[in-house]
């Protein structure tokens, strides 16, 4: 394996989301779960903090977002951790059926392990807030509604977006 250098660590926290969206878009559960070490944290909107892979699993299957694309603005690494900052989005799926566009940043921090394998140690994303302060989900049917993909909220708000 050859040795990874500073112009790599775009490249770490991409293919990981890549390896994420598509495991998460599969409906593949325990394949995401792989993708936390043993001692992560996930912090989600209005839940506890899920801390360890048990109860990232647990917390991952209450999910209701479906279709998540990332876009990175920054990534960084020092020594064996990469951290991350960007936009999300994905389609909120409801209890009723009702489908919504959820727009929102995340802050990912990887660790390398002694596998050499990268993995998420604290993984937190935040919906986008309207001004009344709930999540501004808006439902796909509506016409004229910003139902922006990651990569256009990105360029429009990322001062360098990440273009590994």
């Amino acid at each position: 394996m050859r040795k990874e250098s500073r112009l790599d660590t775009p490249h770490i926290a991409v293919n990981w989301m890549k390896e994420y969206t598509a495991a998460w878009n599969a409906g593949e559960t325990e394949a995401v779960v792989s993708l936390y070490a043993a001692d992560a944290v996930l912090l989600s909107p209005n839940r506890p903090a899920a801390i360890g892979q048990v109860a990232i699993r647990n917390a991952l299957l209450k999910s209701e977002l479906r279709d998540l694309t990332f876009k990175p603005c920054y990534v960084e690494r020092s020594g064996q951790l990469v951290y991350s900052f960007g936009y999300y989005t994905g389609v909120l799926v409801q209890a009723k059926g009702t489908k919504t566009r959820r727009n929102g940043k995340y802050l990912l921090v990887l660790r390398r392990g002694v596998d050499g394998r990268w993995r998420a140690v604290a993984d937190a994303c935040f919906p986008d807030q309207s001004d009344a302060g709930v999540a501004s989900d808006e439902p796909l049917s509506r016409k004229g509604t910003s139902q922006q993909p990651a990569d256009r909220l990105a360029r429009q708000r990322c001062r360098r977006p990440v273009r590994p």
